[in-house]
């Protein structure tokens, strides 16, 4: 039986394994993995907490989401909600002044 992880190494050993889970056919050294896999992995984790965060500020219509068949989803503040972006973004997750 392996040595149990904790902390950081088994954060690192998760995003190894949805790496090669997402790319069952890659296959990399111990430096590629450190420099190219896991670089990659960040992004797409990053990614995907933005399309959430930018998905939550549109439904709650501090953000607009406009289609461009050129660039994809084009995202803007709504001018009419300057004053309520500007609370949400001086509150911390309770609701309070940071």
């Amino acid at each position: 039986m392996p040595e149990l992880l904790t902390g950081d190494a088994r954060s690192v050993a998760k995003q190894i394994i949805r790496y090669f889970l997402r790319n069952p056919e890659a296959a990399d050294t111990l430096d590629g993995i450190a420099r190219w896999r896991l670089l990659d992995e960040q992004i797409y984790q990053s990614v995907q907490m933005t399309e959430a965060a930018l998905n939550f500020l549109v439904a709650m219509g501090l953000l607009e989401a406009e289609r461009s068949a050129s660039a994809g989803t084009i995202y803007h503040i709504d001018k009419s909600r300057w004053e309520e972006a500007k609370r949400f973004a001086t509150t911390d997750l309770t609701g309070s002044k940071p």
